[in-house]
């Protein structure tokens, strides 16, 4: 049994206990760490194209769009402050995404948010913005984040299972109840105002993330393989 956060980890370890199952931890199935530490379009360039005033504070989030993934908590966290220059940027598609249009709208961002859709060109994206937003409620691992911090954003993300093998609270992120959107409003604010902070948690971020390359996790199944697959001595 392979797991890929501490806290399954140990609960499989329980339920395999006194039997012959082996037990195994590794760092997800991997990341491109390289690809999203470069881009291949200047910061400037990027939102030009996103038409993005240069000057601003941009928000980015990468998801599937759906309930679990809970934008709503950063829309919502968004429209309590009060920066014009303060922009949002979605990836992603999914089944809430006309409901997040629509709240969206309703909450008065419709000219700072920006629904992109599925998007090839995601490290330039995130090259181009300077916060991560990942307000999922539930979560194995998630991707999007270590993406974004291999890119060297700080992250404001959910303090859950998952999210906690590689965010630190104040060290490369700020990790918040899921459904605080006042907590989520207070950190957009915070890091948004101070440039200096983002920049320490953002260089955090990039180291933090380094177990979780594609090449680590490649080694680690090699490893289990070889294992599991050693042929019995006759």
């Amino acid at each position: 049994m392979i797991t890929i956060n501490t806290q399954d980890y140990g609960v499989a370890k329980q339920i395999c206990k006194g039997t012959n199952c082996k037990v195994d931890y590794i760092h997800g199935m991997g990341v491109d760490t390289h690809k999203y530490a470069t881009s291949t379009c200047s910061r400037e360039k990027m939102r030009e194209l996103l038409d993005i005033p240069q000057e601003a504070t941009v928000l980015v989030s990468v998801s599937e769009i759906n309930k679990n993934k809970n934008l709503k908590t950063t829309l919502k966290a968004l429209s309590r402050i009060n920066k014009q220059n303060l922009y949002y940027v979605i990836c992603g598609v999914g089944e809430e995404l006309n409901n997040n249009m629509i709240l969206a709208n309703r909450l008065g961002l419709w000219d700072r948010v920006k629904f992109l859709g599925y998007r090839h060109d995601i490290n330039n994206i995130l090259h181009a913005s300077d916060i991560f937003l990942f307000p999922s409620i539930r979560e194995g691992l998630g991707m999007a984040p270590i993406e974004a911090m291999s890119a060297g954003l700080p992250i404001i993300a959910s303090d859950i299972r998952g999210v906690q093998e590689y965010a630190v609270n104040k060290y490369n992120s700020i990790l918040l109840n899921p459904m605080d959107v006042a907590g989520f409003s207070k950190a957009i604010k915070l890091l948004s105002e101070n440039r200096k902070l983002r920049e320490k948690l953002g260089i955090n971020a990039r180291k933090s993330v380094k177990d979780f390359d594609i090449e680590c996790s490649k080694d680690a199944f090699t490893s289990i393989f070889n294992r599991c697959c050693k042929p019995k001595a006759d």
